[in-house]
């Protein structure tokens, strides 16, 4: 009968063995998965977030099909007699208007729609917590460089018919540091052989960013090497609060804005290219 019940008791004492080292490999693994994820600067995985390769799998998948059905639906808009259309707003994109109650500086080229619409639809997938991307000029409806009142809204040979477009920084104040939702775009706006060049006040910041992004697999290298080439620093023109989009037809772009006045700025050519100084108004 002793012997019963020291087996029994045996057989108990194993198994609270067996039970303890069990929680503790499962703490252990835990703990690893939350380190792994904490280390890519990712959210721990209490409520198993997707990590943000995955955001980007599912982001990739549904732009695929966005796509088509842009093309697609872009297609059936009729142009006006310069060849522009009017940007759309509708919910197949989250692109919002600068200035709402003023559309007539919102006329572009069907493919420099399609890109700008495309970016804001993909930097919402990638951080949804990100305000929305808001377009402000393309060119006037006769494909001339937006003018008001006080003049030319942007240099000589600027924003000439529809082939370049300003855009706000999503998710981004100077003081919150925080650049993913313009990295994002950028990205977007990059992958597009139609896009030549982008001007930014956020060319180092959003290159560091990228290049992170590309260490731990999350994109590939040929964004790096667009994010070096293609964005192009500039603070002289408003670039910190918006961004300037080039496509690849430099029609009145890439002239010599020598002597050209824009505003309170003045254009002069450098060694280093184009710089606009301010002058007395």
């Amino acid at each position: 009968m002793r012997v019963i019940v020291a087996m029994v008791g045996l057989l108990l004492l194993l198994s609270v063995v067996a039970c303890d080292a069990e929680q503790t490999n499962t703490k252990l693994a835990t703990s690893t998965e939350t380190s792994d994820l904490e280390d890519a600067g990712l959210p721990s995985n209490a409520g198993l977030p997707k990590s943000l390769i995955e955001i980007k799998k599912d982001a990739d998948l549904k732009l695929y099909e966005w796509d088509s059905n842009e093309r697609q639906r872009l297609s059936t808009y009729s142009l006006n007699l310069s060849g522009l259309m009017l940007l759309p707003v509708d919910a197949l994109s989250p692109l919002t208007i600068w200035n709402e109650s003023n559309r007539t500086h919102q006329y572009g080229q069907k493919a420099t729609i399609f890109e700008i619409r495309r970016a804001a639809y993909f930097t919402a997938l990638m951080a949804a917590d990100c305000s929305a991307v808001r377009a402000a000029d393309i060119s006037d409806s006769n494909g001339a460089t937006p003018s008001d009142a006080a003049g030319l809204r942007h240099p000589v040979g600027a924003h000439l018919n529809g082939y370049s477009a300003d855009l706000s920084y999503a998710c981004f104040e100077k003081s919150s540091g925080d650049y993913r939702g313009l990295a994002w775009t950028f990205y977007s706006l990059l992958e597009s052989a139609y896009v030549a060049s982008i001007l930014t006040a956020y060319k180092s910041e959003a290159l560091a960013l990228i290049t992170d992004w590309y260490n731990k697999g999350i994109v590939e290298y040929e964004a790096v090497v667009r994010f070096t080439n293609d964005l192009w620093q500039d603070t002289t023109l408003n670039h910190d609060y918006h961004m300037h989009v080039n496509s690849t037809t430099r029609e009145g772009l890439f002239t010599d804005p020598s002597n050209s006045y824009y505003r309170c700025y003045s254009a002069q050519v450098t060694s280093v290219g184009t710089i606009w100084k301010r002058i007395s108004c």
